[in-house]
């Protein structure tokens, strides 16, 4: 068994013209039904756009509520919950119905860790993109959370699936049905043979059944697509050093290390960990390594002014939220950063009077 396997969640599902009923996109009839009596098909685009997104969470709508738990669209409906995929999965479905121009988006954020009994996954984020009249939106089921957009690509058909199999079959490992597990990861890698996220996982899934050598081969087919795979790269690692070949061990090991110190967003995701575990001493050495990296991202300047925040420096946060302002990559971020900037100084002022003699 894997001592501590790392599983890459790649949430994404894809597009399909001819949509299925055994299809995550399928919009049964009862739903098309509910959403053409709220939705206006005769609008223009966008405020098509505006309001499936509006009856989605609208009170006498869905509701909808995230959750941890990969849905197709008709789940979604049925349920009023889903993680990021399934609100994706939602909006692609139902922006298509109503002729917008929708695709998946896959978006490398910041990783982020979390275990699920022996397993240690890496969570990856998806969004959806509108094209309206020259103009891109992007639909997000989360749009306040703490992540760093380093790229983010469209995805075909399928990608996507192989994506939504990949999700499903991590749920699955994670619920310890190891054998339902391999299934579904080989349905992703038959869907799309270049996906080295789902060869990465299927190797998983093998080697939680003991299946060294099969999953040896998976992981070594993920790194021949991928080579900075660091899922494969980690658990081959891993399946190398219970074998005994400590020499290989170490060589994959050193290599994983390397890229992640490489990465500005690696250091990013430690200073974030350690701001929310209520150490911003360390969090601000974690920025600092990140903005050595990558010196024009705002939110390692975000994260630097909440640490100095918490330290009571209001001073070097000041100084770091308009560094976030000048580098915000829009209006909105940089409205957004004027607005806690304003906060901040205000306080920042009250304090200096409260302080004055009298």
């Amino acid at each position: 068994m894997l001592a501590l396997p790392f599983l890459a969640l790649m949430l994404t599902a894809p597009p399909s013209d001819a949509v299925a009923v055994d299809s995550p996109l399928y919009l049964p009839p009862d739903m098309v039904e509910f959403f053409e009596a709220r939705v206006d098909p005769g609008l223009p685009e966008l405020d098509r756009l505006e309001g499936i997104i509006r009856v989605i969470f609208s009170d006498d709508g869905l509701d909808f509520a995230y959750s941890e738990v990969t849905r197709t669209a008709e789940g979604v409906f049925r349920t009023g919950t889903g993680n990021c995929l399934s609100f994706t999965q939602l909006i692609i479905a139902l922006g298509r119905h109503f002729d917008l121009n929708v695709r998946y988006r896959e978006v490398d954020v910041a990783p982020t860790w979390s275990k699920h009994g022996p397993l240690v996954v890496l969570n990856k984020h998806v969004n959806a993109i509108v094209s309206i009249g020259g103009r891109t939106y992007i639909v997000d089921v989360i749009p306040e959370i703490n992540r760093v957009e380093i790229r983010g690509h469209i995805v075909d058909d399928n990608r996507g699936f192989a994506h939504y199999y990949n999700n499903l079959g991590a749920e699955w490992l994670a619920a310890r049905d190891n054998e339902m597990a391999v299934k579904t990861f080989a349905r992703a890698t038959a869907i799309d043979p270049t996906a080295a996220f789902a060869w990465a996982n299927l190797g998983v899934g093998l080697a939680v059944l003991d299946h060294d050598d099969e999953a040896e081969r998976m992981y070594r087919r993920a790194l021949s697509l991928d080579h900075e795979n660091l899922v494969a790269m980690s658990n081959l690692s891993e399946l190398c050093k219970r074998q005994g070949r400590t020499a290989e061990a170490s060589r994959l090991q050193k290599k994983v290390e390397d890229f992640r110190n490489r990465n500005p967003y690696y250091h990013y995701s430690l200073g974030m960990k350690a701001l929310n575990t209520g150490v911003p001493e360390a969090a601000i050495r974690h920025f600092k390594d990140a903005l050595k990296r990558k010196k024009k991202e705002h939110r390692f300047y975000f994260g630097l002014a909440q640490a100095y925040a918490k330290l009571g420096d209001v001073a070097d946060a000041i100084k770091n939220l308009e560094e976030a302002r000048k580098f915000a990559p829009d209006a909105n971020g940089r409205e957004r950063y004027s607005q806690k900037l304003e906060l901040l100084t205000s306080f920042g002022q009250h304090r200096r009077e409260q302080r004055a003699p009298r």
